[in-house]
């Protein structure tokens, strides 16, 4: 009984801990970090890659930690939110496929795979929700995208100093 109280009570402070910010700091923060990804672009292209790899892999990595029970923080869940994750996936997902093209080999042709995954995991769910498509993919456990994000950021950073470009 104490362990079901104990769940009720974390439950409740996460939810008021959520109502407690504001929905516009809350967009500024969304905003703030699009604009810092986007000032990424500026970067050479080791120093990109590393912050977008990075980005991924912590993309990946509170939902684990978060179900691990390990960390209390939770990415919002805010439609501004996912519009701004979803762009920068994709930008990243694009990175992965055209060095992994470029790289080639069994490295270069993973990287490209999980490039594609993600992208296509990410853009057709939100094609979808605004109806520009009829068909979406089959629900999934979340923890499968956490892993994909992880895995392919782990790729880019790999890729990022074996083409040495």
């Amino acid at each position: 009984m104490a362990i079901s109280e104990t769940a009720t009570q974390v439950a409740q402070t996460t939810q008021q801990s959520a109502q407690a910010v504001d929905p516009l700091t809350m967009n500024i923060i969304a905003f703030s970090v699009l604009g810092g990804f986007a000032i990424t672009f500026a970067l050479p292209k080791i120093p990109k890659h590393i912050i977008h790899s990075l980005f991924l892999m912590f993309l990946g990595g509170v939902p684990i930690l978060y179900e691990l029970a390990v960390t209390d923080f939770q990415l919002p869940q805010l439609a501004i939110m996912t519009y701004i994750i979803t762009a920068i996936i994709m930008l990243t997902g694009g990175t992965l496929v055209k060095d992994g093209w470029k790289e080639g080999g069994k490295l270069g042709y993973g990287a490209m795979i999980f490039g594609i995954i993600i992208m296509a995991s990410v853009l057709i769910p939100t094609l979808y929700k605004i109806n520009a498509i009829t068909f979406n993919i089959p629900a999934y456990p979340p923890i499968i995208n956490a892993i994909l994000y992880i895995l392919s950021g782990v790729l880019l950073l790999i890729s990022t100093f074996m083409l040495g470009e």
